[in-house]
This record gives C-alpha cells, structure tokens and sequence, in this order.
C-alpha cells in the first residue's frame, strides 16, 4: 500500500485543442436559480444555453464569443448553494474543446475549466468526493501524447481541480464510486494497467483528504474488481478482486479503511464468487466462492483459510469434511 499527493491545477490556463465524450441534453427541467420552482434549460442558436426562469419567465442567455457550439452533460447542484448548475462543453468551429464549463444561474456567472495539457477528456461522472456540499466532476484527461494525463476532480464550489497520476498509470480500466473507508465523500476505486496492459495496481482516490493509496502485488498477472460490499462489518464497503499470478490463481478483499489486504490463493483458474450473504458469524457478508475440482467454499473474515462447504446457503452452511488451507491444499479433518 502507497500514498501520494496529487497535482493542483490552475483553471485559468489558455484553451486546450480537445475533445470530449459526453451524454448530449438538448432540454430539461431544473431549479437553476434556487427558488423551487423548475426552470426550463435548453440549447440556443447552436452555441448558447438558454434559461426560463420558471417564476418570472424571464429569458436568460449564457454564451461566449469563442463559443461555436455546445453540448449540455448534466444540471446537478456543484457549488452546494440553491440551485442546480448547468455543466456543458463548449466547442469551437471544429468540434475542439474550448473549455468544461459551469453555468451558476443563481448568480448569472460562467466558470471556465480547462488545460493546456489536456488533449482530450471525458467527464465520467459527477459525484460528491470530498463531503462537503455541492457535487464534484470527475475527468478521465488524455495529454497531447495520447496517454493517460490524469484522472482530474474539479471542485466547482471554490475553483479547484486536483490532478492524480502516477508515472505507472498507462491506462485506466475500470473506475467506479463507492465509500470504502466509512468517512464523508465518495472514494474513486480504478484498476490501472503498465504499458504492457496487465493490472498495475488498485488505486483508491481519497479526494477528501487529496491522497491516492495504493494496492499492487508483483505476482499478479492480470486481475479484476469484481465486487464492492462489506465484509467486515466495518464501515465503507469492502474491494473483492479476482487475479491471477504466476502460481495459479486468487481473491484479494482489499480493506481501504485501514489498508490492509486478506489473501486466498488457489490452484488452477480463477476462482468464481457463487453468492455474497450475510455471515452467520459477524457483521459483514461472506463470500461463497467455486474454486478448482468443483469445490464450493466459503471466505469470512471468521477465519483465516477458506472454509470448504456442501451449498452456497451461507446461512446454514456446515463445513465439510475436508478443508482447504490459504494455498489452495486440501486436508482431512473432523468437522
């Protein structure tokens, strides 16, 4: 496990020549100036928003100069003040990236993110990380190269992008949102490949304290996030990952909370999780998992070694007759 810092980066560099990859909204309805009442927010003339005040029907108009056309990603509350904003792209005559751009109607002001150093972006989701109000967008950013610059988070409520990358991120292959460490703010879990596309490490983002840890083993060959859930009873879900190794295969529950990591390996391919239930023993839920041989067994933070098992009915499940120790070797015992 590893931690760094991130990068800051200014918001008010010149325009990049980028482009995007979003979900288009040509119309839809939303509080934009805090009021409760629903306003009306469309895309004008190609290359204007256009706001209609839903109390007053006042017809406001938020453009640029530069701006050609635009697209609308989202309208979701990003400074933690009334009102929901609006979150477009705005492009110039050759479909490029001018800037991410953030309408506040409430005070009728524009914000303007962008880089030089980013080639290409896509917003990927936009997701409260920090715990504190108003909802951040999250940014998988290519460099002029064509390889990962960074996964970016911009916090609209006051200005900020924080930029975290390593020299051993190539590429990113999954990225998903979850509690992990049971304080506030949504944590980003990403599996990174080297430039040889096998798995570098399972990286966490702590945007709320600006760290990266990281989780990596020299063994691994490729490997695999395939499940979220607690498995502790602890707070913050839990990161199941399937791998395989040079000495066969394995499952690793990743505890982000404290760090730590619980290891099974096994003979053979790779394992595959049965069924996630509630452990009869502790909070938390157990992992019924079917390993080489047709085995069934099942992994609890009970007991060190997986534990083998008739059935997958985690509640009523007995061990069987024979176990199998955190190598994957079976012995007999009495049960």
């Amino acid at each position: 496990m590893e931690q760094g810092l991130p990068g800051k980066v200014a918001s008010d560099r010149p325009k990049p020549n980028s482009s995007v990859v979003v979900s288009d909204i040509s119309f839809m309805q939303a509080d934009t100036d805090g009021d409760k009442v629903l306003d009306a927010v469309e895309i004008c003339h190609n290359s204007k928003v256009c706001i209609l005040r839903g109390r007053t029907n006042e017809h406001i108009v938020y453009s640029e100069p530069n701006w050609i056309g635009v697209r609308i990603l989202d309208v979701q509350d990003t400074d933690g003040r009334d009102g929901a904003e609006v979150i477009l792209q705005a492009l110039d005559g050759e479909g490029n990236l001018l800037c991410l751009c953030v309408v506040h109607d409430a005070n009728r002001t524009i914000a303007t993110y962008q880089d030089t150093g980013w080639k290409s972006i896509a917003v990927h989701v936009v997701e409260d990380t920090d715990g504190l109000a108003g909802k951040e967008l999250v940014l998988l950013v290519k460099d002029p190269q064509g390889a990962l610059g960074c996964v970016c988070v911009v916090h609209d409520r006051n200005g900020d992008i924080y930029s975290y990358q390593d020299s051993g991120w190539s590429s990113v292959k999954s990225l998903r949102l979850e509690d992990t460490d049971g304080r506030p703010g949504t944590e980003l879990v990403l599996e990174i490949q080297n430039v040889g596309d096998t798995l570098h490490c399972v990286c966490v983002i702590h945007d709320a304290t600006q760290q990266v840890t990281k989780y990596s083993n020299s063994s691994w060959i490729d490997g695999r996030v395939v499940l979220l859930t607690d498995t502790d009873g602890h707070a913050g879900n839990d990161i199941v990952l399937e791998y395989r190794s040079s000495f066969g295969s394995g499952i690793d529950v990743i505890h982000d909370r404290d760090g730590t990591v619980r290891t099974y390996t096994f003979r053979g391919e790779l394992p595959s999780i049965e069924r996630v239930g509630p452990s009869p023993h502790r909070q938390g839920n157990d992992l019924c998992v079917l390993v080489e041989q047709d085995e069934l067994v099942v992994l609890t933070e009970h007991n060190q070694a997986p534990v083998p098992v008739e059935s997958c009915d985690l509640r009523q499940n007995q061990p069987s007759t024979t176990s199998t120790d955190a190598t994957g070797q079976r012995s007999s015992s009495s049960v």
